[in-house]
């Protein structure tokens, strides 16, 4: 199932470790909202590739190689710095842990 950019930019509780990090960077929200509520959507576990997707679909189609560099390189990491998510570099699964 897809986020639509409607949905990526609607108010949705964030993890208080992530709302925290986000308060200098509001721009960086929508972005998150997006993340945990696909993942929050497939049961709490799905692919890199497939959270890049949905956030380039939620950026009216920016390039999807360069959401899904921002979702390795940036999110996911800071998101797993945070211990929201785990990450499986071998398959690239991403895992929500529990809130």
């Amino acid at each position: 199932m897809s986020r639509s950019p409607e949905e990526c930019t609607a108010v949705e509780p964030l993890p208080p470790t992530v709302a925290a990090v986000l308060d200098d960077r509001p721009e960086r929200r929508r972005a998150y909202v997006c993340l945990l509520g696909t993942l929050r959507e497939n049961g709490g576990r799905c692919s890199a590739a497939a959270l890049a997707a949905a956030l380039a679909r939620a950026d009216d189609g920016a390039a999807r190689r360069s959401a899904y560099l921002a979702v390795r390189r940036e999110y996911v990491p800071t998101l797993a710095a945070l211990g929201v998510v785990s990450y499986d570099g071998e398959d690239g699964t991403v895992t929500l842990r529990a809130e």
